[in-house]
């Protein structure tokens, strides 16, 4: 289900009523591929619901160039839609740079509104995981990290189709 911020928080705030719990994992999901899978089973293992914070256009654009992402927002919640683990799907709308520390303060922000319980990162593809495990730890909450064996991103997939043009 895709819905706003504030429906997550509201849809979650119902669910723990019930005894369930949630975990949050955010990024771009584009070109969406097996490691993505992989990441999303083990948030599934963490928590009843995993909520996925899918990353704006324009936020990915700033932050990894121009061409990107290669699928669109509607597509990638589309595909998201699709994948078993993933229950819940949000976007934050401010276009930011993944560096910035005014990203930081955002996401800390969403996190502490919806109110999940686990925060999900991949060591290996998340160059940003120690931030989030801060984030967790500021908010009280478990961190649980993926140390993927693997380590296969878009961003490789795409610099491997224009090497084999």
């Amino acid at each position: 289900m895709h819905v706003t911020i504030d429906t997550a928080a509201k849809i979650i705030r119902e669910q723990k009523e019930d005894g369930k719990s949630f975990a949050m994992v955010s990024g771009c999901f584009d070109l969406f591929h097996r490691d993505h899978l992989t990441f999303l089973n083990f948030a599934k293992k963490q928590a009843d619901y995993v909520i996925v914070t899918l990353e704006n256009d324009k936020t990915i654009a700033r932050t990894k160039g121009e061409h990107r992402p290669v699928m669109k927002y509607p597509d990638r919640v589309e595909l998201l839609r699709g994948i078993r683990p993933v229950d819940l799907i949000t976007t934050i709308d401010d276009v930011y740079h993944f560096d910035d520390d005014e990203a930081q303060r955002m996401y800390q922000e969403v996190r502490k509104k919806l109110g999940v319980e686990v925060l999900i990162s991949n060591k290996a593809a998340d160059r940003y995981w120690q931030l989030k495990k801060k984030s967790a730890e500021e908010l009280g909450i478990k961190f649980a990290a993926l140390n993927s064996k693997t380590q296969i991103t878009t961003t490789d997939i795409i610099e491997r189709v224009k090497k084999e043009k």
